[in-house]
């Protein structure tokens, strides 16, 4: 009588489900103002000026939301203010998900924090 066997990585992922499957809770998220220790800015990116705004002489500002995680890094951003632009405001999302900040803190534990940044284009 022959035996079936399940293939490696069928065993393998079916493990991974089983012991990886559920999400580590995430820190708390608070407002800015409400951080005891706020994050600074450790390395910033400015967006390139896309080429054909510079073309069409298109300039504005946008201001990028941004979540900085309990690691200094973006976890998440959104547009609170477009510039009028769509390839302006690809272009600040680019640039701000690179950002890296300092660690926030609300009663001495790690949180994480919405931070603004605005980007300016002008020519």
């Amino acid at each position: 009588m022959k035996t079936k066997r399940f293939p490696t990585f069928v065993v393998l992922f079916t493990t991974l489900i089983l012991f990886c499957g559920e999400e580590s809770p995430k820190a708390p998220i608070v407002d800015f103002e409400e951080a005891d220790v706020k994050p600074t800015v450790l390395k910033s990116y400015e967006p390139e000026y896309p080429r054909d705004a510079r073309e069409n002489g298109w300039s504005g500002t946008v201001i990028i939301n941004s979540l900085v995680g309990i690691d200094g890094l973006v976890e998440d951003t959104y547009i609170r203010e477009s510039s009028g632009y769509l390839t302006l405001d690809n272009a600040a999302l680019d640039a701000a998900v690179m950002w890296e900040f300092t660690q926030a803190e609300k009663d001495g534990e790690l949180v994480r924090v919405w931070v603004e940044i605005p980007f300016n284009f002008k020519l």
